[in-house]
């Protein structure tokens, strides 16, 4: 799946790290807060720059994509996890934290996403995802 839009991660094209992390930051500040010492998965990786930037925080964080190109990124060598959002390779309440940032607009079926977050989250773990906001029609 090639992801489209507006995002600092979009394929195709060269994200700029720092870009990245400075467009999350808020985000981050959290996910490092309650991931510290913890499984996290960044859902939709992109190029690894948010599970790279939580494992340098103390997060053990595993970065997770369809696409087979990020194989080729440096950065996530050793984390990094080929799969489906809608079907994440994970067993049950396997997770503390889960990031989806800029992915589920993208997937065929977000709704068995969201369920699959759930499956695999443990019990009082947390989801945070973004997704962008459609222009109202007075825009």
């Amino acid at each position: 799946m090639k992801y489209r839009g507006g995002g600092v991660t979009v394929r195709g094209a060269h994200a700029d790290k720092a870009r990245c992390l400075e467009w999350y930051e808020p985000l981050l500040r959290v996910a490092e807060r309650v991931g510290k010492g913890k499984v996290a998965l960044d859902v939709g990786c992109g190029h690894g720059y948010i599970a790279g930037y939580l494992r340098a925080k103390g997060v053990e964080a595993f970065a997770l994509d369809i696409d087979p190109a990020v194989l080729k990124e440096k950065s996530v060598r050793g984390y990094f996890i080929r799969g489906d959002a809608m079907r994440l390779p994970t067993k049950k309440c396997a997770l503390d934290l889960i990031v989806a940032f800029e992915v589920v607009e993208h997937l065929e079926n977000p709704d068995l996403a969201l369920r699959e977050f759930h499956r695999c989250l443990k019990s009082g773990g947390t989801l945070i995802l973004t997704t962008p906001t459609p222009k109202s029609p007075s825009d």
